[in-house]
């Protein structure tokens, strides 16, 4: 038996913050909520930090989602929350693709971001596509399987590794796009912390 752990491919996602009014953690995950929740009903921005905000925001909603993933140990529960992740998920590109500014020139982090956004869709799509193999009935045979025995979801298993692999490439693209966005659009930089980095800290 090799052991499969179920929480490898959640990295600790950051995000590159901005200048804003001084606020606590809870605050400040309110605003960005808020942000994203906005975005539904808002096609274009002339503010550039509302947009960046309503980009986090739309972020920081699938991170909650994912938050609450993590500690589960039921394989009901957990398929049941990854088909959340992925409506949230299938949510913000649909928002995404619908919303522009000016500042962002040529759509660049707009562009971006719907790469980045695409890849957490492929992956929680193959999370999905794992947790609902005929193998896995329970949290052990999730966490423990034979790999002669279960080829099929090895590989299944192997192509999540690689997606994941893949994504932390466009990570760096899309942190990269969004430092130029700022830059141009003449914000200034936070070294603050997301409000929720240290809740992804308790599963590294």
């Amino acid at each position: 038996m090799k052991t499969k752990h179920i929480y490898l491919f959640l990295s600790l996602l950051t995000i590159i913050l901005f200048a804003c009014d001084p606020e606590t953690k809870e605050e400040k995950l309110d605003s960005y909520i808020e942000a994203g929740d906005n975005a539904k009903n808002k096609k274009v921005y002339t503010d550039a930090i509302e947009y960046n905000d309503a980009i986090v925001g739309l972020e920081t909603k699938i991170i909650i989602e994912i938050l609450k993933f993590m500690p589960m140990n039921d394989i009901d529960s957990l398929r049941k929350q990854v088909s959340i992740i992925q409506k949230e998920i299938s949510s913000t590109i649909e928002i995404l693709e619908k919303i522009s500014c000016s500042k962002d020139e040529n759509n660049k982090f707009k562009n971006q971001s719907m790469v980045y956004f695409n890849y957490y869709k492929k992956n929680y799509d193959s999370w999905k596509t794992f947790l609902e193999h005929e193998d896995i009935d329970d949290i052990e045979s999730l966490l423990y399987f034979n790999e002669d025995i279960s080829k099929n979801l090895n590989s299944l298993y192997n192509t999540i590794i690689e997606i994941e692999e893949e994504a932390m490439k466009i990570r760096a693209e899309f942190e990269t796009e969004h430092v130029s966005f700022v830059k141009e659009a003449g914000l200034i930089m936070s070294t603050e912390d997301h409000p929720l980095n240290e809740e992804f800290e308790k599963y590294e």
